[in-house]
């Protein structure tokens, strides 16, 4: 006697956003029987449950991405692009000169618990003369400022009170003495976030600079470094303030969460 086969399809409608998108599945299974019992079944709740995972799935994914925006970084350029900025100048080390590796506390005038350090045991917090060759100089009117004082090496700023989402200064380097002179964000472990080669030229002039920071759309950054070139800094400046999520980030976000609950509506009434 010939077994029968019961054939089970497995309609599974997955509508994409031009709503053709379709799965035919058909499964034999052999089963005992005559030949005239072949039957037809389809089986809808699966449909539900794929389109289920797949919302789930394209959620995730945008929740991924918005925590990959998060994540991203900018360099600047000016001081206005820190926004809720505080400003530590230094002034408190005028005048004259201590050569030091540090640490040293640059804090107190604004009531923060930061540290400045050196790899280099000759680098210098105060002011005076201080030469970049063909970038020209500063001196003790810039009323205090912190200088590697050497080709090779880092001088980092730690904030012990917690992680900003910006810093930067007024800096001035030396030209060709190293690899260039590089900004780094840091995080907890001192390990580099952010990296940037600097490119300053300003000419044989007095007290010239420029204002190189970075930016990131989280306050994760525990430390900022300074490496090579003789690079100094004048008018630390940070914000631990993070900005709001990009719109357009939420927005998507929002859209899935959205069709999510909607999906579980649906199933609440069958």
């Amino acid at each position: 006697m010939m077994k029968n086969i019961l054939l089970i399809q497995y309609d599974i409608n997955i509508i994409t956003s031009t709503e053709f998108l379709f799965f035919h599945w058909p499964v034999a299974c052999m089963l005992g029987g005559s030949e005239k019992d072949v039957s037809l079944y389809k089986v809808k709740k699966m449909g539900d449950r794929m389109k289920k995972k797949l919302l789930v799935g394209l959620v995730t994914m945008l929740f991924i991405a918005g925590m990959v925006g998060v994540a991203s970084a900018t360099i600047i350029n000016t001081s206005s692009a820190i926004t809720n900025a505080t400003v530590i100048d230094f002034s408190e080390f005028h005048p004259g000169w201590d050569f030091t590796s540090g640490p040293v506390q640059v804090g107190n005038s604004v009531s923060a618990d930061i540290t400045w350090q050196s790899t280099y045991y000759d680098s210098v917090i105060g002011d005076g003369y201080y030469g970049f060759s063909s970038n020209g100089h500063w001196d003790e009117n810039m009323n205090g400022f912190v200088g590697l004082n050497t080709s090779y090496g880092d001088m980092t700023f730690l904030f012990n009170d917690g992680p900003v989402n910006s810093v930067g200064g007024f800096i001035n380097t030396t030209i060709g003495q190293a690899d260039g002179g590089w900004i780094s964000a840091l995080d907890q472990n001192n390990n580099i976030l952010e990296t940037y080669n600097l490119s300053i030229a300003v000419g044989n002039g007095v007290n010239l600079g420029e204002f190189w920071g970075i930016s990131r759309n989280s306050s994760d950054i525990y430390g900022f470094r300074l490496s090579n070139e003789y690079i100094v800094l004048d008018n630390l400046t940070f914000s631990g303030s993070a900005p709001v999520p990009e719109p357009a980030t939420m927005l998507l976000f929002g859209t899935g969460l959205a069709g999510l609950a909607g999906l579980r509506r649906r199933q609440g009434k069958k």
